[in-house]
């Protein structure tokens, strides 16, 4: 199977991957480009997305109208589109992205990558999540795999 994971917003950053857990692609795209990101989006099994709330007085105002745009084209060309919330961001996406040999250092890129981390994490299945364990330090107590195994209780 193959997942896009996408940061929506004037500056769009997005993920493929596979059931590995290999980057295919990566890549980040200006609101004016965002139709090349629809046509990749038709090629994949899994789109998620991070979703855009507007929250009052943050310094955001404004910019939830574009990532809604890039959502609903995306929607659009894909159909099913799963939305995380942006603090479902994994903290570490960095360390594991390297970790996997991908050097992604786009700030939106990064931002995609994070969910892409919570979802094999949370939404996948153990198999998953194992892989992703056996590249964290045994060293940070948040995530040894004893506290992240107890934490997933589904698979598909």
């Amino acid at each position: 199977m193959k997942f896009m994971f996408v940061d929506p917003g004037e500056t769009t950053g997005w993920v493929i991957m596979n059931d590995d857990l290999e980057v295919l692609e990566h890549g980040h795209t200006q609101l004016n480009d965002v139709g090349s990101l629809a046509e990749k989006a038709k090629r994949v099994d899994v789109l998620v997305v991070e979703k855009f709330t507007w929250r009052p007085g943050n310094a955001m105002v404004g910019r939830e109208a574009v990532a809604e745009k890039v959502i609903t084209l995306l929607e659009s060309a894909h159909g099913e589109v799963i939305k995380q919330d942006p603090c479902l961001r994994h903290p570490r996406a960095k360390q594991i992205a390297l970790k996997l040999g991908t050097a992604i250092v786009n700030k939106h890129e990064l931002d995609a990558f994070a969910h892409a981390v919570h979802y094999f994490l949370k939404e996948r299945n153990q198999r998953m999540v194992d892989t992703l364990v056996e590249l964290l330090s045994e060293d940070d107590w948040l995530f040894r795999p004893q506290v992240l195994r107890n934490t997933v209780v589904r698979s598909k």
